[in-house]
């Protein structure tokens, strides 16, 4: 049995506001995490939206050693509580231990998407000159990747002046989706 059009259409806003939110939050994670800094201009907006609401969860979960934990937390609930609200309104139930362990499959395949988007549009800039010789993105970017391309670079990944790197990282990142993160998935949807 499908669902109606409106439940379609409430379930839709409801991945597009927790889904952007979240997106936010998990990129104040990565811009923390690789110490950038959050004055360039492309993460002061990810700043701004994100501070009012996780500042407050400071004095229970504190940044330590470049790891914003209160930012995960509330990243993590409000996918859960997404995922929640979307098996609701879809009438389905789900265990709690399923439900729990969907969210960080779920923000893992977030996390791994993000990855691959930003080593994408690291290499395609790569390839254009900006018409005023600055970019001021790609400075994020480079900080975002460099510590998976890192690893990557200890393997054999140039040929004819060509950096492989983020292939390496792509298909690595696509395995791990295929092998671990689809199998639990669908082991967690059936708990």
């Amino acid at each position: 049995m499908s669902a109606s059009p409106l439940v379609n259409a409430l379930v839709f806003l409801i991945n597009v506001a927790f889904g952007s939110y979240i997106l936010l939050l998990m990129l104040r994670v990565l811009l923390y995490w690789t110490r950038t800094g959050f004055r360039e201009v492309s993460a002061a907006f990810i700043w701004q939206v994100t501070d009012p609401v996780v500042r407050s969860a400071y004095r229970w979960l504190p940044i330590r050693k470049n790891v914003d934990f209160a930012a995960i937390v509330l990243m993590y609930l409000l996918q859960v509580l997404r995922l929640s609200l979307t098996f609701w309104l879809y009438g389905k139930g789900l265990s709690v231990v399923g439900l729990l362990l969907l969210a960080v499959l779920e923000l893992t395949t977030l996390l791994i998407y993000t990855v691959t988007v930003t080593l994408i549009l690291s290499a395609v800039f790569s390839f254009i000159k900006p018409q005023q010789g600055y970019n001021p993105l790609i400075p994020v970017l480079n900080r975002l990747n460099e510590p998976l391309l890192r690893p990557a670079r200890r393997l054999p990944h140039y040929y004819q002046g060509m950096d492989f790197s983020p292939m390496i990282v792509l298909i690595a990142l696509q395995l791990l989706t295929i092998l671990v993160i689809d199998p639990l998935t669908r082991v967690a949807v059936h708990l």
